[in-house]
Parts: C-alpha cells; structure tokens; sequence
C-alpha cells in the first residue's frame, strides 16, 4: 500500500497514538510527505528530495547523513542563510490596545464541547504575541473570533475602547477594517504580483492609491536575485 501525503504533518504528529508515519513505515508502506515542516520531515524520512524552481537541487539519502534542518534550507533558497532569528530591535511599548475577557466558544456540531475556555488575554499597542498549542488546542477558533469571523459564546474583546461583540454592524465593521489577517491557506489570486495581493484589501477596505499601498509596503522574499514578480 502506498500513501501520499500532502501539507499539515503537524497532524499526523500530533495524534494521541503516537507518530502515524513511523507506523506506515512499520507496517511496510510507503508513503511519498510533501511538506515544509523540515526537521520533522529530516526525522522520519529515509530519503529528502529538494526542489527549487521545479527543478531537483539535491536528493539525501538519510541513512548516515547528517541531515539538519540548515541544509534543507540552503537546498530550497539557493544560499547560506544567515541570522534567521535575528534579535529584534528594541520597539516602545505602549498601552493596552485589546484586551480579550472571559472569552469561551462552544463547538458549533457538539453544544457540549468548548473550542475556546475562558480565555483572557490583554495586548500592547508595539507586542507581538504568539499563540502556541497543539492541532485541535482552540488557536485557530480563538483567532478567528477577534476578527468576529466566528461568534463567542460568551466573553467580550475591546479594542481601543470599543466592545466590538456588543456594538453596532458599522462599529463592527470599522473596526474589523483595521485588522490584517493572514491565515493557513492564504489563497493568493494567481493573476497577481506578491505585491499586488499584499496591497489589494488597503486599496479596496481603506480606498488609498495603489502609489501609496506599495510604498508602505516592504516586501523580503528569502533568496530573491532582485529579478522576480515583486522586485523587476
């Protein structure tokens, strides 16, 4: 039997009866990972094949090699990479600009089971705060909820002052406007430049010029030789 398995092998890691596909190689099967989740990917596959520009860079057979996560990286952009988690600069932090309480949201399919469970959270204007958990943990619902993409059951998020689960659509949506939001499957519209789909909510929610989006825009594509869709 052969399986093959494309995108969220955080899944397959994360199941309470252990790691599926050090069972499937257990059992005999062969299965083809098409993933980004590299030092997983190093650790239970036999043999990695890099490709670049839909072209085979490199094919390590894992068996005695030592395989890091580094030299599938360097395969993939083409170059050392250097600093990958620069220390960043010191940013002013300033006062609490959203403040989530009490937050809890029931399964829409089971009215008994809790996605969200009393969360409360507080947010500085300047932080960047990362939730971290395991698959199924509530992260993604939890996010979903700031943006009202999906209703609590019971709680309150302020903004700026603003209870925006009890104000009025346009409140609602003024302050929905002020958000970005990048999800798991962005779904990028392939007729448009990198920069185009980075700027297209800001020139249709905020109405500013496509001159004016692109300039407050900063696009770093990692192993760019300057020649590509956003930089020519």
């Amino acid at each position: 039997m052969k399986k093959v398995y494309e995108g969220k092998t955080k899944d397959v890691y994360s199941l309470d009866n252990g790691n599926v596909l050090l069972k499937f190689k257990d059992e005999g099967m062969t299965c083809i990972i098409i993933s980004h989740k590299l030092n997983e990917v190093s650790y239970v596959a036999d043999e990695i094949t890099v490709i670049r520009d839909g072209t085979t860079i490199e094919t390590i057979d894992n068996a005695g090699h030592d395989i890091d996560e580094d030299r599938i990286i360097k395969g993939m952009v083409g170059r050392e990479i250097e600093d990958r988690f620069p220390k960043r600069p010191d940013v002013k932090v300033g006062d609490i600009s959203m403040e989530v309480t009490d937050w809890t949201v029931f399964h829409p399919l089971y009215p008994d089971k809790k996605v969200v469970d009393n969360v409360n959270i507080h947010v500085r204007k300047g932080e960047v705060v990362v939730m971290i958990g395991p698959s199924g943990g509530g992260k993604s619902t939890f996010l979903r909820c700031m943006n009202l993409l999906e209703q609590p059951t019971e709680g309150s998020i302020i903004f700026d002052g603003i209870d925006i689960v009890s104000a009025d659509e346009r409140t609602k949506n003024r302050v929905r406007s002020e958000m970005g939001m990048v999800f798991q499957h962005f779904n990028l519209f392939p007729h448009l430049t990198i920069l185009d789909n980075i700027t297209l909510a800001p020139k249709l929610v905020r109405g500013i010029s496509a001159a004016e989006a692109g300039k407050n825009t900063e696009v770093c594509i990692i192993g760019c030789s300057g020649d590509c869709c956003v930089c020519a």
